[in-house]
């Protein structure tokens, strides 16, 4: 069974560059990727992180409007489900020039990051600032830093 089970496994390891490399050259899109993602997290002691994301997206010749950013919100813990409450501060390129953004969500924020009316393409920064409260869970013997975004 062991031996099937490997047989068919590497049969289909095998064949998932071809069918991902006939896929991409169909489509006639360039492949989009991330080159950078970082984040830097700053806690405060009132259990606060102010959060800052890097992300550079690079759209390759496709022409998008920009990025989603989704943060979830919700999290099952000892305590029950706290909402985690999220607070945008800004959005900005590597030039610290704002990006026009729309933030929609409950159970999971989502930032659209980008102007419907203008199309981009080639590599762009994306610069997100936020506030998260709660993420510090206080136990008897320590604390604990709920993260998972």
């Amino acid at each position: 069974m062991k031996k099937t089970l490997f047989t068919i496994f590497t049969v289909f390891m095998f064949f998932i560059p071809f069918a991902t490399s006939a896929a991409v050259q169909t489509t006639g899109n360039d492949p989009e990727k991330i080159n950078l993602y970082r984040v830097e997290m700053k806690l405060t002691k009132d259990g606060t992180a102010n959060v800052t994301e890097r992300i550079v997206y690079d759209f390759g010749r496709n022409q998008k409007h920009g990025i989603f950013r989704n943060i979830p919100m919700l999290y099952k813990t000892r305590r029950g489900n706290p909402h985690q409450n999220i607070k945008v501060t800004s959005v900005v390129n590597e030039n610290n020039v704002a990006y026009k953004t729309k933030i929609s969500g409950f159970n999971t924020l989502t930032i659209q990051i980008g102007d419907e009316d203008v199309l981009v393409s080639g590599v762009k920064t994306y610069i997100i600032n936020y506030q998260v409260k709660r993420v510090i869970n206080s136990l008897t013997d320590k604390d604990q830093l709920l993260w998972n975004f």
